[in-house]
């Protein structure tokens, strides 16, 4: 199949394609043309219902689908959910996990989202945090999105409203940005009421956003 893929008739490149056997070299780059992106030959996939769950997800990028230990044992390329390389560094593998990394045993677990390498474990998420400065960008503005604590609602109800930190009248910026990260646990009376004067919100409504 892969063979008929690659001939002179398969048309334009299109999709993805996961080659789990060994293919030769001459196959891998004739198939790189038909396709948009080829994993070929992984140590590691995804199995089943893991592979189905990490490609249909809403961020598949964020997944690891396949994983290989490259020539010379010292680097791992771990394929994403969307079939891109991310290339990792033995020494990379760090944090407290049992036991030391053995690239001999790649094992891929929980939907993609763990690397083991025999009994070392690292979450993918560290990796890609460590490596992808888009991701890292979602992560944080996940993080945002996701607090619940009174400045995190200060915060959220403020980009609501489509104000600037520096556009609360009697509340310098800095003060603000104290607020939102957490670093005023008590804000002064007279700040609650501008910020709410501002937001257009009663003061007890600050922190239910």
């Amino acid at each position: 199949m892969a063979s008929a893929a690659a001939g002179p008739d398969a048309g334009p490149p299109r999709g993805r394609l996961l080659l789990r056997g060994r293919a030769a070299p001459s196959l891998v780059s004739a198939l790189s043309g038909r396709f948009l992106r080829v994993i070929a030959d992984p140590d590691a996939v995804l199995e089943g219902e893991d592979l189905l769950a990490a490609l249909t997800s809403d961020h598949p990028e964020d997944l690891c689908v396949a994983a290989g230990l490259l020539p010379g044992g010292e680097e791992l390329v771990l394929w994403r959910g969307d079939f891109r390389p991310l290339f990792v560094t033995l020494r990379e593998f760090r944090g407290p996990a049992a036991g030391v990394p053995d690239p001999r045993r790649i094992r891929l677990l929980d939907c993609g989202q763990t690397v083991a390498l025999g009994r070392f474990q690292a979450a993918f998420s560290a990796l890609l945090y460590e490596k992808d400065p888009d991701y890292r960008r979602r992560a944080r503005r996940r993080a945002r999105d996701e607090d619940r604590s009174y400045g995190g609602s200060i915060r959220r109800l403020r980009l609501q409203r489509g104000r600037t930190r520096g556009e609360i009248p009697g509340v310098a910026s800095r003060t603000v940005a104290r607020i939102e990260k957490g670093f005023v646990r008590r804000p002064h009376r007279a700040t609650l009421a501008a910020l709410a004067a501002a937001l257009g919100v009663a003061v007890e409504e600050l922190g239910t956003f």
